[in-house]
């Protein structure tokens, strides 16, 4: 089976995942007329142990895939080096939930904060048995650089969660109805994982015992202990925001309602930093064959085109969400979270500078030097901390916004510098995208003003995207549009008809 190629795999998971992002948003403000304002609280709980529970179930060897399987791939051990990472992935899963089950009214009170049946229990160990399967079946189908099929289970998966969740509610409106249905639409959507057959098959043309345990044990495991600190790291940007709001605030109950306004604010650009993971993921492994193949030229030129198309896209989906959320926080949230809307601009700044971030430190994972991006986003941790501290008891949410902008800036800087330390440099259209959100300071109005020069000048000139970026958009971008029924001029003939 053929690989996807980068700008086509690009395209199919933003295609398929911003309609997975809204079907997503739909099902949560569903949620919330079906449940009561505790029960949405125990579901989000729920939801965030999937989230932190799963990759510390598997010791986080499924993150690895993006990065290795390309590596034992191309030596014909893929199947053997499968087969360890499950092996001690099914391993970590099963203590974990018979931990879980035997303890289950102290974690069940630690993770919802609520006295816990065995029942419950039961029924949270067995969706997150299905999360993890499905988890690491996309980092697998990732690592293959199979990316339709990626992007066809996280589709699915959001489609599934979706019927299943309502038909569920309708005859249970219970928050472990949704958890049930979570299982089950993960469990659903592995559907497209017989197509990843003869891949694993063929890579099979070499002895499993050449690859010597040790060997492959000292260069897998500081690498998904880098990932793992990195995701920890990155989560600890929303618990500074959260409990500085919480406890610099002049009362306890000022700084609950402010910590209901910063999540607020970050409804929609959520949705970036949930594309932003998917890309990162998409992408890596593209790097990585390129990198084991020693063309470290062509990896720069990936991350420069990938980096570039992914951006603007995300500052077109900010435009967007800029123009729709007056009309989602007057009408659906009831004006109750003006404060958020008026901080929303921030939010989305920081979620593009992220990104940016994000995608450019895929250089050091192919590098295998995960403790660069770890120490640079150590630091942006620490630059977020002590601006909050500085900032919110005298500008409030503002402050707080304002904080984790700039420390996502610096971030970025710091990144750009080290990239530079290692001797890769990008052209100048690059900085030019990557500052492109800030226009979304000025409005919504300012902002399109900038995406439409961008447009123009990529389609009379080669001054944003050359004549190499836009062929891969002619060849890769536009059938995948067309597909789905949308026909858009082509940049290269738009070019050659002037």
């Amino acid at each position: 089976m053929a690989s996807d190629s980068i700008a086509a795999g690009l395209s199919f998971m933003l295609i398929a995942n911003v309609l997975q992002r809204g079907i997503g948003f739909a099902r949560n403000v569903g949620f919330c007329s079906f449940l009561s304002e505790e029960q949405l609280g125990l579901w989000a709980l729920a939801s965030s142990f999937f989230v932190l529970g799963a990759p510390l179930a598997v010791l986080g060897l499924p993150g690895t895939f993006g990065r290795f399987v390309e590596t034992y791939r191309v030596r014909g051990l893929l199947p053997a080096f499968l087969v360890r990472i499950l092996v001690v992935s099914l391993i970590g899963t099963g203590v974990m939930s018979i931990a879980l089950l035997v303890m289950h009214h102290a974690l069940g009170h630690l993770i919802l904060g609520v006295d816990t049946t065995l029942q419950t229990m039961g029924l949270i160990v067995a969706s997150l048995g299905a999360v993890i399967l499905f988890n690491v079946s996309t980092e697998l189908a990732n690592g293959l650089r199979q990316s339709r099929i990626a992007s066809m289970m996280h589709s699915s998966s959001s489609i599934f969660f979706t019927i299943i969740s309502v038909i569920v509610l309708l005859i249970w409106p219970d928050w472990r109805s949704i958890v049930l249905a979570f299982g089950l639409s993960s469990a659903f959507a592995l559907w497209p994982m017989w197509r990843l057959k003869p891949v694993i098959t063929e890579s099979c043309v070499a002895d499993a015992a050449k690859l010597k345990p040790n060997e492959m044990w000292r260069r897998i495991l500081p690498f998904a202990a880098s990932v793992w600190t990195m995701n920890l790291l990155i989560n600890l940007f929303e618990v500074v925001d959260r409990y500085t709001l919480l406890y610099l605030a002049a009362t306890p109950e000022l700084g609950a309602a402010l910590v209901g306004q910063f999540h607020s604010a970050k409804i929609l650009p959520v949705l970036l930093t949930s594309l932003t993971s998917l890309v990162s993921a998409m992408l890596l492994p593209y790097l990585a064959k390129d990198w084991e193949a020693g063309e470290s030229q062509r990896v720069r030129t990936s991350l420069e085109f990938t980096i570039k198309s992914a951006i603007f896209v995300f500052f077109l989906i900010s435009i967007g969400a800029m123009i729709f959320a007056p009309w989602l926080f007057q009408y659906v949230l009831k004006n109750k979270y003006q404060e958020g809307l008026e901080a929303m601009p921030m939010a989305l700044v920081y979620c593009c500078f992220s990104a940016s971030s994000v995608l450019l430190q895929n250089y050091f994972w192919c590098a295998e030097k995960g403790r660069v991006v770890g120490m640079i986003t150590a630091l942006g941790l620490v630059a977020n901390l002590l601006l909050n501290l500085w900032w919110v008891p005298y500008f409030g949410l503002s402050g707080a916004m304002a904080a984790t902008a700039i420390s996502g800036f610096a971030i970025l800087l710091l990144t750009l510098l080290s990239l530079r330390m290692a001797k890769i440099r990008f052209g100048w259209s690059f900085y030019l995208i990557g500052m492109l959100p800030v226009l979304l300071l000025f409005g919504p109005a300012i902002a399109m003003l900038g995406a439409v020069i961008i447009v123009w000048l990529t389609s009379r000139t080669s001054s944003i995207f050359d004549e190499a970026e836009k062929r891969m958009l002619d060849l890769s971008l536009l059938p995948v549009l067309s597909k789905i029924g949308m026909t858009i001029p082509s940049l290269w003939h738009l070019r050659n008809r002037r």
